[in-house]
């Protein structure tokens, strides 16, 4: 099974790491599936993780224009 881009296997970190269920349940994401939520969880991060890519971008520039 897929689902937003992530593969279900038993070994999958999602199954057996306790912050990501720990995480889900404080953010009362546990009303929806555990698929929907891996989904939101993983929209969540790649979008911190572009956000970072691009201040890193702009830092680099800012030194290479303003030296």
């Amino acid at each position: 099974m897929e689902a937003c881009g992530l593969i279900q296997t038993a070994k999958s970190l999602w199954n057996r790491n306790p912050l990501v269920h720990i995480t889900l349940s404080c953010l009362g994401l546990n009303l929806m599936s555990l698929v929907e939520a891996q989904c939101w969880l993983q929209l969540l991060l790649g979008t911190l993780n572009c956000l970072g890519r691009w201040r890193m971008l702009l830092e680099q520039f800012r030194r290479l224009c303003f030296r």
